[in-house]
């Protein structure tokens, strides 16, 4: 989980995913996208997302490896990493 501003706004489970990478807005976040790298820098996923509720990603697809994802959130971004077995 993340806390940002004492606020919980996104939660993302689970890490290392497998078919399926969850991120849930806590409600907190009004206007937020997601945007997902692979190591090269290359983009593979972005997204807007709901002011509340969970984003379902399809990770099926995606090769093993290391992954980042930016949440941008009223434009401050949020970075974390999640691992692909």
């Amino acid at each position: 989980n993340i806390t940002y501003l004492d606020k919980e706004q996104f939660t993302w489970y689970p890490n290392p995913v497998r078919n399926k990478l969850v991120i849930q807005n806590n409600g907190v976040a009004k206007n937020a996208s997601v945007s997902i790298t692979d190591l090269g820098g290359r983009s593979i996923y972005k997204s807007q997302m709901l002011s509340s509720g969970n984003l379902e990603i399809s990770t099926s697809t995606w090769a093993s490896g290391v992954y980042t994802v930016v949440l941008t959130s009223d434009g401050e971004p949020i970075t974390f990493k999640v691992v692909k077995d």
